[in-house]
């Protein structure tokens, strides 16, 4: 199977890009290295990133729940972990994390 690869051309936007994810994360992440050969792909996915950041209407324990769970069934282990880490940074209970992909079964 065919993989993107992580070394995209080095274009200002990309080095802006860089420069924020190291900032907000201390890397900078494999998904916005493997969008980037795409500059336009990258600009929606940021720009869709950040408006879905604005929602508050839901708890954001929830809503970061509802996000793993989301991740977990569709099997993206990427995703489970910078959930888990973002989320564990952020202070929720590292136990309710650990048992996202079997909610149903847990008593966390």
């Amino acid at each position: 199977m065919a993989r993107v690869s992580l070394t995209p051309p080095r274009t200002l936007f990309f080095r802006a890009v860089e420069w924020y994810s190291r900032r907000a994360y201390g890397k900078v992440l494999d998904p916005g290295k493997a969008l980037a050969h795409n500059p336009r792909v990258l600009w929606g996915d940021l720009r869709f990133e950040q408006s879905v950041a604005g929602w508050n209407k839901l708890d954001s324990d929830l809503k970061a729940l509802a996000v793993m769970a989301s991740a977990a069934s569709i099997g993206c282990s990427w995703c489970m972990d910078f959930g888990y880490w973002e989320n564990a940074e952020r202070g929720m209970d590292r136990r309710k994390l650990h048992d996202v992909p079997v909610w149903r079964d847990s008593d966390a």
